[in-house]
C-alpha cells in the first residue's frame, strides 16, 4: 500500500508540470529524450555490428591464408622427406644401411662423404643427423661441429622420435628444434623395401627463414600432432606465455572463432587449422585492438552525425508542431464561450484531428442522427446473422437427406456399389456434423473405415489397409474424427516422390495405463531434419494459442491437420494427451503416427 501511494504520488508530480506546460514544449521534450536514446543505441549497435563483421571478415581471410600456408608446409615437409631418403638412392650407402654386420672403415666413409655431400646441398638446415639402427652408429652435424662426426647412438630405437616415426604413416615426425635459430626438428626413417622395416634415422633441424618470410606482420604459432609447440614468432611478455602454455592450443580450439580470447596479455582474434596429413597445427592470433582501433574512429564520425540529424530533426519537428498545435488554442476559447451558453461555429484547420474537433461542434444533431442509423444497421446485420446460422444448421440436413434419397435410387437400378459409396459418405456427413466433440472408439473406426473405402474407390489397389484392434478398447471415448484426420494424413502425405503404393496398419490398445492408437505406413517419410521441424511446430503449440506461425506452404508440409489435432488433444486433455511422431525416408521408409490419451482425462471443451 505505501508503495502504491508512493507511485500515486510521483505521478501527480509529472502531471502537474505537464498540465502547466504547452503542447508543443511537451512533446519537444519526449522527442528530445527519445531521439537522444536512439541514437546512443544506434551509436552502440553500428559499432557492435561493425565489429563483429571486420572479425568475421579478418578470421575469413585468414582462414584462406592459413589453408595456402598448411599446403606450402606439407609439401615443405615433402620435399624435406625427399632430402631424408637421399642416402638409399646410392647404392653402396644404402647396403651400408640395411647390413646388420659391423661395416668397415670403407662403407663409414662413404656414408660419411654421402651425409656431407646431403647437408650441404641445403641452405636451410642447422643440423643433420643419421641414425644407423643396425649399427648403434650415428654421423651427425651441429651448429658447433665445422664437419661431419661419428658417435655411437645407444637406444635409438627407444627414442620418442623413433616411436613417432614408425606409428606415422608417411614415417616422418615433427618435433620442437634443439637449437637456436632452428624453426623445428624433422626426422624421418629409412626402411628397407622388402619388409618395411626401418634401417635408419634421420633428423634434421631447419631455419626459422622460411616462417619469418611467410608470417610476417603476423602472430603465429606452429604445433606439431602431439600439441607441442614447434614454432612461434611471438614476442615479449605473449611468446612466454605461448611457450609456457598459458595460451594452450586446446583452449583457443575450444573457444568460439566469432569471439576473442581474453589473456593477461590482452584480447586477441585466433585463428586455427590442422592438417589432416601431417597433424601440424598453425594458429594465427590478432590484437583486437587493431581493428576496434580502426572502427573508434568510424564509431566517433557516426555517432557525431546521427547526434546531428537528431538536432537537426528536432528543429523540423518544433516548427512543424507549433503549425499543427496553434488551431487548438482557438478551440479552447471557443470552449469557454459554449460554458457560457453562447455557440457559434468554429472553422479551424491545418490538421485532420483539429478539423474533426472542429466539427465535433458544428454537427452534433448529424452525429446522433448517424448513432441512430448504426443502431438500427447493428440490429438488421444481427438478425441476418441469426438467419444465416439457421441456414448453416438446415444446409447439411438437407444434403444429408439427398444423399440418402440418391442412395435409395440407385439401389433400385441395381447400382450397389454407387449405393455403398452414397450410405457410407452420408454416414460420416452425419457423424461429423454431430454436435459431440467425442466419440466411442468404435464409432470413429468405423468412420475411418468409411473415409478410407471412399479413398480406395480412387486408388484402387494402390491402397490397403490392415487392423489390430484389441476388442477391451472400443468402447473407450476418443476425440471425434482424430483416428480419421491421422488416417487423411498418412494418405496425403504418403503418396510422394517414388511411392505408388500405400498400406496402413491401424493398431489400438492400452500399455501402462493408457490408450495407444497408433497409424503407421509405408509411405515416402520424412527425413530427421524434416521430422525435428514437424514435431517443433506441434510441440511449440500452446494451449489458447490460435495463431500458426509459418506461410502456408510450410504449413502444408509440415501437417497442419496433426497440428490442429494436437491443439484440440492439449485443451480437451489439459496436457493428458500426446501425438508422438516417428518416421525415416531411408530404405526402410516408413512414418507412424501414435495418440496416447489418459482415459477419464477429457474435460469436453
Amino acid at each position: 500500500m505505501r508503495f502504491a501511494n508512493g507511485k500515486g504520488k510521483l505521478r501527480e508530480k509529472i502531471r502537474k508540470p505537464m498540465e502547466k506546460s504547452p503542447l508543443w514544449l511537451t512533446f519537444m521534450l519526449l522527442m528530445a529524450f527519445f531521439m537522444i536514446i536512439m541514437a546512443s543505441v544506434l551509436s552502440f549497435t553500428y559499432f557492435r555490428f561493425g565489429r563483429q563483421n571486420a572479425i568475421d571478415q579478418h578470421n575469413d581471410a585468414t582462414s584462406e591464408l592459413l589453408t595456402m600456408k598448411l599446403q606450402n608446409l606439407e609439401d615443405y615437409f615433402s620435399d624435406l622427406s625427399e632430402f631424408c631418403i637421399q642416402p638409399v638412392y646410392s647404392s653402396a650407402s644404402y647396403n651400408a644401411l640395411l647390413s646388420e654386420s659391423p661395416i668397415d672403415e670403407a662403407d663409414l666413409g662413404n656414408l660419411v662423404s654421402t651425409a656431407s655431400l646431403s647437408y650441404f646441398t641445403r641452405t636451410d638446415l642447422t643440423a643433420y643427423r643419421l641414425d644407423l639402427l643396425n649399427q648403434n652408429l650415428s654421423i651427425e652435424r651441429t651448429p658447433e661441429d665445422q664437419h661431419i662426426t661419428t658417435d655411437t647412438s645407444v637406444g635409438t630405437r627407444n627414442t620418442e622420435e623413433y616411436q613417432e616415426c614408425v606409428s606415422s604413416s608417411k614415417n616422418f615426425a615433427v618435433f620442437p628444434a634443439t637449437y637456436d635459430g632452428s624453426m623445428l626438428r624433422f626426422c624421418h626413417t629409412i626402411i628397407r623395401i622388402r619388409d618395411k622395416k626401418p634401417v635408419a634415422l634421420v633428423t634434421i633441424e631447419v631455419d626459422d627463414r622460411a616462417m619469418r618470410k611467410s608470417f610476417d606482420g603476423m602472430i603465429t604459432a606452429l604445433y606439431n600432432r602431439d600439441r607441442m609447440l614447434l614454432y612461434t614468432n611471438a614476442q615479449g611478455a605473449l611468446r612466454d606465455g605461448i611457450e609456457n602454455g598459458e595460451i594452450a592450443l586446446t583452449s583457443v580450439q575450444a573457444a568460439d572463432p566469432g569471439e576473442p580470447i581474453k589473456t593477461s596479455y590482452g584480447e586477441y582474434l585466433h585463428v586455427c587449422q590442422t592438417s589432416d596429413s601431417s597433424g601440424i597445427t598453425l594458429m594465427v592470433l590478432t590484437p583486437l585492438s587493431s581493428i576496434t582501433d580502426e572502427l573508434s574512429s568510424i564509431r566517433l564520425s557516426n555517432t557525431l552525425f546521427v547526434f546531428g540529424f537528431a538536432i537537426l530533426s528536432l528543429g523540423i519537428t518544433f516548427v512543424l508542431i507549433r503549425y499543427l498545435t496553434a488551431p487548438l488554442t482557438t478551440l479552447a476559447a471557443s470552449q469557454s464561450k459554449i460554458a457560457s451558453g453562447s455557440y457559434q461555429k468554429i472553422h479551424i484547420g491545418r490538421s485532420w484531428e483539429a478539423a474533426m474537433l472542429s466539427n465535433s461542434f458544428n454537427d452534433m444533431a448529424e452525429h446522433i442522427d448517424k448513432l441512430v442509423n448504426e443502431n438500427l444497421v447493428s440490429s438488421i446485420n444481427e438478425r441476418n446473422a441469426r438467419i444465416a446460422a439457421l441456414e448453416a444448421q438446415t444446409n447439411p440436413h438437407f444434403l444429408y437427406n439427398t444423399l440418402q434419397a440418391i442412395g435409395t435410387q440407385a439401389l433400385m437400378n441395381d447400382q450397389e456399389e454407387i449405393y455403398d459409396m452414397l450410405i457410407r459418405l452420408s454416414k460420416n456427413m452425419r457423424y461429423s456434423i454431430n454436435g459431440e466433440s467425442e466419440s466411442l472408439l468404435s464409432g470413429e473406426l468405423q468412420f475411418t473405415d468409411n473415409y478410407i473405402t471412399l479413398m480406395k474407390l480412387r486408388m484402387g489397389d494402390h491402397l490397403t489397409t490392415e487392423e489390430r484392434i484389441d476388442q477391451d478398447v472400443l468402447d473407450s471415448v476418443v476425440p471425434k474424427c482424430s483416428v480419421q484426420l491421422i488416417a487423411e494424413n498418412a494418405i496425403l502425405h504418403g503418396f510422394t516422390g517414388t511411392v505408388t503404393d500405400l498400406h496402413l496398419m491401424i493398431e489400438a490398445f492400452r500399455k501402462d495405463g493408457l490408450l495407444n492408437i497408433r497409424v503407421r505406413d509405408n509411405g515416402a517419410g520424412m527425413s530427421r531434419e524434416k521430422l525435428e521441424e514437424v514435431t517443433g511446430r506441434i510441440r511449440s503449440y500452446k494451449p489458447g494459442d490460435t495463431s500458426q506461425p509459418g506461410t502456408d506452404a510450410e504449413k502444408k508440409s509440415t501437417g497442419i491437420g496433426l497440428l490442429n489435432l494436437y491443439s484440440r488433444l492439449q485443451i480437451m486433455y489439459e496436457g493428458h494427451a500426446d501425438l508422438q511422431i516417428e518416421s525415416s525416408d531411408g530404405d526402410d521408409h516408413y512414418t507412424c503416427v501414435t495418440m496416447v490419451l489418459e482415459e477419464g482425462a477429457c474435460t469436453k471443451h
